[in-house]
């Protein structure tokens, strides 16, 4: 995904969906597929975030953009 041009006022939300689940019922749990998500912005490399190992569900809410700034969750 890449956004071009960031609002400062407005508040932006990253997921990831384990849509395999709905497809399939045996489909593997999102915990064990070891996602990664980079963000870059400027050019180089602002934050990495790992998909925690004991995470339940199928969506997994990875991060904020707040005032133009990257926040985990």
């Amino acid at each position: 995904i890449t956004v071009s041009q960031l609002s400062p006022d407005s508040e932006y939300s990253f997921f990831v969906y384990n849509y395999s689940s709905k497809v399939e019922q045996a489909a593997p749990p999102l915990s064990s597929s070891k996602a990664t998500v980079w963000v870059y912005g400027n050019n180089k490399l602002l934050n990495t975030f790992y998909i925690p190992t004991n995470f339940k569900g199928d969506t997994w809410p990875v991060f904020k953009i707040e005032q133009g700034q990257v926040v985990g969750n």
